[in-house]
């Protein structure tokens, strides 16, 4: 889709009461990016949450969604298993999650 294609939808998303807005399937199409976050953020602003779907693959991918304005995702098993993995060795289950995420980025 094009910039313009996602602006829309999320618009009309958002017009129709959606709670959430999802950036796709995560099983076609390509995959979700950080840019494409910031778009719909920037587009629906706080009207309503955002959802991404396909290209979650590590922790600092989540981070940098959330940082942009995603608060949920679709994630395969690999990737979250995977995800888990990254975040039990950085601490994550003794660190807020910002916390190891902003030291990860300092290293």
């Amino acid at each position: 889709m094009t910039d313009d294609e996602i602006k829309r939808g999320a618009e009309i998303a958002v017009q129709a009461g959606v709670a959430y807005v999802k950036t796709g399937t995560g099983w076609a199409g390509k995959p979700t990016t950080v840019e494409t976050i910031r778009l719909i953020k920037q587009t629906i602003g706080d009207a309503a949450k955002i959802k991404a779907a396909g290209g979650v693959r590590d922790l600092r991918t989540i981070f940098e969604m959330t940082e942009a304005g995603c608060s949920r995702f679709g994630i395969g098993i690999r990737s979250a298993i995977r995800i888990m993995e990254e975040a039990a060795a950085l601490g994550a289950g003794t660190l807020a999650f910002e916390e190891v995420m902003r030291a990860q980025a300092n290293a």
